[in-house]
């Protein structure tokens, strides 16, 4: 076969290859398509489903905001309309102040739905453009189904989205109305905030007319109006109350639930276990009253916010005076209140319902100087009852602390007294809470053999007071009104570039004190703790404390002047002169600080020690920053600057343990039986309680002396505060144990010989 044939042949064969195999690869590549596209439509009908829910339950919401919308206008309409209406009682300025703040809590939660159903519209609008570009079209020579299929997507997508536009229009349309409703909100809520403290302030202190002069008498009973309206907010807080019964009762049973768990669990801690059985019993009958009477209060407050302040001002009231009672009843050292926890707490209490009942302010006074002099009599009676007959006529020196008080309101600062009655009431509370929390804790600090134990405890103690002080801020904040206390503590004081607000140094206040109560915790804490120690040992804890001391306080000046507003600026310009006053003359000074920190940090010489410097022997009493003050067995006191115990030779008979030796000299006659004498000094050595066996006590015979055989009886005494008392007993000893073995203690003589007695007289 030639050439040309042989190509033929080939050519055929693979036109014959490329014409069998060409329609299989055309209806692969048409079946990937099919299978493409019905992969899609699937995909959709999921995605169909779970956004026909999405778009079911955003119909909801926005069904839900546009009635709430129309509600909350409404309500917004009411409370701008009282605000303007009620000008003369903070009480009732404060009320419309927490109901504008919850309806624009509401508002903000339903502006964070909107935003976040107007995302997830916009989301879905986005997919299903996704699918519309995708579906321009079926494959060419499709199946019937397949293109069926694929227009149904395409029309089901083009219904689905026309609907989630009209959705986000509405949205759009909603979120507008809400965030003009909230501007709306936030303006009057920004009015109010100064109004209300205004409002207090001018209900407290404008326009008071003083109770002994004439004319205060003529008006003092309330007008009609006044108890029309306490009749119609009593009938308002019955409905109210009938409303919420169910769920008030169900908090309180919750909260007394929990309560009761933890005070299961303290009954059995060791401390109420360690009381007597009649103590254990009243403290825990306290401790139930103040759970539920604070459960009422809180159910009160969450259930039914203003409407029943009364209630809950009542329930807080109980709750205070069991907390006065328990802590008067488990500290150490008795708690004194200045009129009695039962008075302290009457006084509270009717303080709060004067101011939250807007009693007129001539009756308020006249309630308020009748609950004094009540006190006052009652003081009085209590005083002859006991068999003071001078109490008829000398008020108790407790209760005249009222006093001032007293004059506040009789001329004519009735409300202002009650506020001060408040104020020092919560004092009160603070005292008694922190006292009652400080004694149960370091009393399990005294049980405590480990540090970390008693550490952990003892600065625990800040954190209660802190409690009580969050307490009391709690319902100050919640009784004259948030707005109104942050208003009072954003009053300043400006000085040329200057300014310092009351707030800042309410909270300098807070934090020396809360800085105070954590230095005195450890330093209480340590000195239990470190009195189980060894006696070598504990002279550490005075360093620790005052390290400790000195560090915390460093931290307290630093955010103290942080507080302050004052630069480090300003502190380099004090630095600087401070490195010019160290240059002039303030050398000595600076030498014994430094000496001081020496002194602490190396502990070379710690309180307590026993030392020697300049041949005084003197025992460390406390080692301050400038000067150390040690005290002579003469019982002087002397000071000693820092600068000298580092620079001079000092000895330290304690720095590793007190452990002393002392050598006893004792001189016997000659022809004394020296075993003997040996016998009986290491047997007097050995029976005292004060000479340790290890090392034993030793006899030295140290020299032929001119009128006796000297001996040394040299004993280590086990602590050197009793080495006096050690060596005179023990010189008591050998004398009378001498005595009775015949054994002559020597004393110096002296021999004449006289040679020629004739020659002398001639």
């Amino acid at each position: 076969m030639s050439k040309v044939s042989c190509k033929l042949f080939a050519g055929a064969v693979l036109v014959l290859f490329v014409t069998m195999l060409l329609p299989s690869v055309l209806i692969a590549g048409q079946e990937e398509d099919y299978s493409l596209a019905a992969s899609r439509i699937s995909s959709f009908k999921q995605f169909e489903a779970e956004e026909l829910i999405n778009y079911a339950q955003l119909q909801e919401l926005l069904k839900i905001s546009q009635a709430n919308l129309t509600t909350w206008g409404h309500k917004f309409q009411q409370i701008a309309l009282a605000e303007r209406s009620s000008l003369a009682s903070p009480m009732q300025r404060k009320r419309l102040k927490n109901r504008l703040g919850n309806l624009g809590q509401r508002s903000l939660d339903m502006l964070d739905d909107l935003k976040q159903a107007r995302e997830d519209c916009s989301a879905r609008l986005e997919i299903l453009n996704s699918f519309t570009r995708a579906w321009t079209s079926a494959p060419d020579g499709a199946p019937e189904d397949v293109v069926r299929m694929l227009s149904d997507g395409l029309r089901d997508v083009k219904k689905l989205k026309a609907d989630s536009e009209k959705q986000l229009q509405k949205i759009d349309y909603q979120l507008k109305l809400a965030m003009r409703l909230q501007d709306r909100i936030d303006g009057l809520d920004k009015g109010e905030k100064n109004n209300l403290f205004q409002l207090w302030n001018s209900w407290l202190l404008d326009g008071k007319d003083p109770a002994f002069i004439p004319e205060f008498w003529h008006k003092i009973l309330p007008s009609k109006a006044w108890m029309d309206l306490k009749k119609s907010e009593f009938n308002s807080a019955g409905e109210t109350l009938n409303n919420g019964f169910v769920r008030f009762a169900f908090i309180v049973l919750a909260l007394f639930t929990t309560g009761l768990f933890l005070i299961r669990m303290m009954d059995k801690s060791d401390y109420f276990q360690n009381r007597s059985e009649i103590e254990r019993w009243k403290s825990l009958r306290l401790m139930t009253i103040a759970c539920l009477s604070f459960a009422i209060y809180g159910s009160a407050k969450a259930v039914f916010g203003d409407s029943l302040d009364a209630v809950a001002l009542m329930a807080f009231g109980v709750f205070y005076w069991s907390v006065l009672r328990l802590s008067k009843l488990i500290c150490r050292e008795k708690v004194r209140f200045v009129t009695g926890e039962a008075r302290a707490a009457l006084l509270f209490i009717v303080s709060g319902l004067l101011l939250e009942q807007q009693v007129p302010g001539r009756l308020v006074i006249c309630i308020f100087l009748l609950v004094l002099a009540a006190f006052w009599a009652y003081g009085m009676y209590r005083n002859w009852r006991r068999g003071r007959l001078q109490g008829m006529s000398i008020i108790s020196r407790k209760d005249n602390l009222l006093f001032p008080l007293f004059l506040v309101a009789l001329f004519g600062y009735g409300r202002l007294a009650c506020v001060f009655a408040i104020l020092w009431s919560l004092g009160l509370f603070i005292r008694g809470f922190g006292s009652a929390w400080t004694h149960i804790l370091f009393h399990r600090t005294e049980m405590s053999v480990q540090l970390k134990k008693g550490l952990v405890r003892s600065l625990a103690v800040p954190a209660g007071w802190s409690v009580g002080i969050g307490l009391a801020a709690f319902w100050l904040s919640d009784f004259f009104g948030r707005s109104a206390v942050a208003s009072l503590m954003e009053l300043n004081y400006t000085h040329d570039d200057y300014s310092i607000s009351l707030g800042s140094l309410v909270w300098l206040a807070i934090v020396f004190f809360m800085t105070r109560q954590c230095v005195s915790a450890f330093n209480i804490s340590i000195e239990y703790v470190g009195s189980r120690w060894a006696k070598g040992k504990r002279g550490a804890v005075p360093s620790i404390q005052t390290l400790f001391t000195y560090a915390v306080w460093s931290l307290f000046s630093l955010v103290g002047l942080n507080v302050l507003g004052l630069s480090l600026t300003s502190i380099t310009v004090i630095a600087g002169g401070l490195s010019v006053g160290i240059g002039f003359g303030l050398q000595n000074i600076v030498n014994n600080f430094i000496g001081g920190l020496i002194l602490l940090f190396g502990r070379s010489i710690q309180q307590g020690d026993v030392i020697e410097i300049g041949g005084l022997w003197c025992t460390v009493r406390k080692i301050n920053i400038r000067t150390t003050l040690v005290e002579t067995f003469e019982n002087a006191v002397i000071m000693i600057p820092n600068s000298d115990l580092v620079a001079t030779q000092v000895t330290n008979w304690t720095k590793n343990n007190s452990i002393i030796r002392r050598d006893i000299l004792v001189g016997v006659a000659y022809g004394s039986d020296i075993d003997k004498v040996k016998a009986v000094l290491l047997g007097l050595a050995a029976a005292h309680t004060h000479v340790l066996k290890n090392p034993a006590p030793y006899v030295h015979f140290n020299n032929f002396g001119n009128s006796s055989l000297d001996f040394i009886l040299r004993v280590w005494i086990d602590d050197i505060d009793v080495t006096l008392v050690t060596m005179s007993e023990l010189r008591f000893a050998i004398d009378k144990a001498f005595r009775e073995e015949k054994i002559e203690i020597a004393f110096p003589q002296l021999d004449i010989h006289v040679r020629d007695i004739a020659n002398a007289a001639g």
